[in-house]
């Protein structure tokens, strides 16, 4: 009984560390980059204290380091980025979102009609709902995915330079719950 009681708990141990997701997330930044003379555009390789790295091919933020081109914080002017994929994750979002929205609008506006030629029923009314809200939804959350880049001025300054590196790493990294 003690063993199988030891066994239970290390096995509990093991996957309990053993599923730990990672904290980074995979994703890929889009960015433009100004500097006294040259505009860059690419995407983000990684991002230090004083550097920012940028690929020419599509790479996950902290993947890969191949044909970068690192720019020094003192060089940057304007900087411009946002996650590779807004777009479609905002019609997606928004046309589901949208589609829940006007399926209930559909439902609670209903009113069924004694007097008509043709009453399909509440069902119709949550289709017809849904299918308005998917096409508003949708639309909305693409636009707003295509606004949702950021834009910082920088000119040299390193203040400038660490708030938008936070930013950065806010975005590609998950939050972790403090234990109390």
């Amino acid at each position: 009984m003690r063993t199988l009681l030891l066994f239970i708990a290390l096995l509990t141990f093991a996957f309990a560390h053993g599923q730990d997701p990672s904290l980074q997330k995979k994703i890929t930044i889009k960015i433009w980059v100004t500097t006294d003379g040259k505009a860059y555009a690419g995407y983000l390789a990684d991002i230090t204290d004083s550097t920012l790295v940028i690929a020419q091919t599509p790479v996950q933020f902290r993947q890969a380091f191949l044909n970068t081109q690192p720019i020094a914080y003192n060089s940057l002017s304007v900087v411009t980025y946002k996650r590779k994929g807004a777009v479609g994750r905002g019609i997606w979002i928004g046309g589901l979102s949208g589609m829940v929205a006007g399926g209930i609008t559909g439902a609670i506006t209903y009113r069924p009609c004694n007097e008509c030629l043709w009453d399909f029923g509440a069902g119709y009314d949550v289709l017809g709902g849904a299918l308005i809200g998917l096409g508003v939804g949708a639309l909305t959350g693409g636009i707003i995915g295509a606004l949702s880049s950021k834009t910082i001025t920088i000119g040299g300054n390193k203040e400038k330079f660490n708030k938008m590196r936070k930013n950065v790493l806010d975005m590609t990294y998950r939050k972790v719950k403090s234990q109390p």
